[in-house]
């Protein structure tokens, strides 16, 4: 047959069921029947192509947050999955968030349990099914600069009330001037 794309169907002898194969350069959909039942096997060729990651790395994130890691996965068939290995620094065992989709956009969550000033360090994997692909990896992860929120929260609350607002930045700008001599805490 001279077209890369031709249809077979053989009706096997006393038998309700009919066998279909489409080829189609190197995808091969073979298509089982049975017409008495109305029911359907599919069976796709192996897949040749391995899923991409596209990544904008994490940098940044605060304690008492969950850390959303998000990733574009596509791949010319189908994704089996998409997981977000993670550790906290130091720790030798890494740990599992498993990405949700919505189309091709997958994202986890890490618990804000797991988010700690020691930071974290976390690489992203994905597979078809035959074909498993990292964007990072277990020996050189992206790294998360973690910072205590706490003091994040504090940042602009010269006088320590709890609130920020007018007098906070009058004094600040006092002290700027030399007009009022602050310490380093509360010159954050």
């Amino acid at each position: 047959i001279s077209s890369p794309f031709f249809n077979l169907s053989v009706i096997l002898k006393n038998s309700s069921t009919e066998l279909k194969s489409t080829f189609c350069a190197n995808v091969n959909v073979l298509v089982i029947k049975n017409r008495r039942k109305n029911r359907f096997l599919i069976i796709m060729s192996k897949d040749t192509m391995a899923p991409a990651i596209y990544h904008s790395p994490v940098y940044n994130a605060t304690t008492g947050a969950n850390l959303v890691i998000s990733a574009t996965v596509t791949d010319n068939l189908n994704i089996s999955y998409a997981r977000v290995y993670y550790r906290i620094n130091g720790e030798d065992e890494w740990r599992v968030a498993v990405m949700n989709n919505l189309n091709d956009k997958y994202s986890a969550i890490i618990i804000a349990d797991h988010i700690t000033t020691e930071g974290l360090e976390y690489y992203i994997e994905a597979s078809d099914g035959t074909n498993v692909i990292t964007k990072g990896s277990a020996s050189n992860p992206f790294e998360v600069i973690i910072k205590d929120s706490s003091i994040i929260e504090k940042i602009g609350d010269v006088d320590g009330n709890g609130v920020i607002n007018v007098k906070d930045a009058h004094m600040l700008l006092s002290a700027i001037y030399g007009e009022i001599l602050l310490t380093d805490d509360q010159f954050i």
